[in-house]
């Protein structure tokens, strides 16, 4: 066979066209496959399997835990240290242990091997004019778990598709974008932080 080329580089045969015995394509093929395997295995090694379930009493401590780590990784340059301190943490393990209890309220939590890693807490039956009886009071995600799905598969377990509203940081980006995603929508109602009348949230509904 030939094929007319208007280069070669030295030592190549100019026409010709390269043929590949049966013994080099089935030597490719393998060495294709083999990357293909390690490919994959390297992804999977970066995003582990997480499962959703209720949160119970005995998970208050833990909760506590990831609540206060959450808040650093997310407000960090925003809030002061104090807001992730171990005082802080002992405040919401006592805050969770009174959440955990109540029956107009859903928390669940997503873990990965018997550790959280995130939580969403909602609340329910609420009787304010013109906005929706569900509100969703807190949802995270460690870090470590972003781009897992575990966010989405929290929201999912707290509201369904119900109606629902939720305060947003107005500087925080990510979590604008995961709401929108959400069908969340700014209503204008803005409120500033009682600490830093500088930092505002903006409220969201879900209709």
């Amino acid at each position: 066979l030939r094929a007319q080329s208007p280069t070669h580089q030295h030592g190549e045969h100019p026409g010709r066209v390269a043929i590949l015995s049966p013994q080099r394509r089935l030597c490719l093929r393998c060495i294709q496959a083999a990357y293909r395997l390690s490919h994959a295995l390297v992804q999977d090694s970066f995003m582990p399997s997480f499962t959703t379930r209720a949160a119970r009493l005995d998970d208050a401590e833990e909760l506590a835990a990831v609540h206060t780590q959450s808040w650093q990784e997310t407000y960090t340059g925003l809030f002061s240290e104090n807001a992730w301190s171990a005082e802080s943490r002992v405040r919401r393990a006592a805050m969770w242990n009174v959440l955990l209890t109540d029956d107009d309220t859903t928390s669940v939590v997503a873990e990965v091997d018997g550790a959280i890693i995130g939580f969403a807490h909602a609340e329910h039956n609420r009787d304010e004019p013109n906005l929706p009886a569900e509100e969703l009071k807190m949802i995270y995600v460690l870090a470590s778990a972003h781009g897992t799905g575990a966010g989405q598969a929290l929201i999912d377990a707290a509201l369904g598709g119900a109606p629902a509203s939720v305060w947003v940081l107005e500087r925080n980006p990510r979590a604008r974008t995961f709401y929108a995603k959400n069908r969340f929508m700014r209503d204008g109602t803005v409120r500033e932080m009682d600490f830093n009348p500088n930092i505002r949230e903006l409220r969201l509904i879900r209709r």
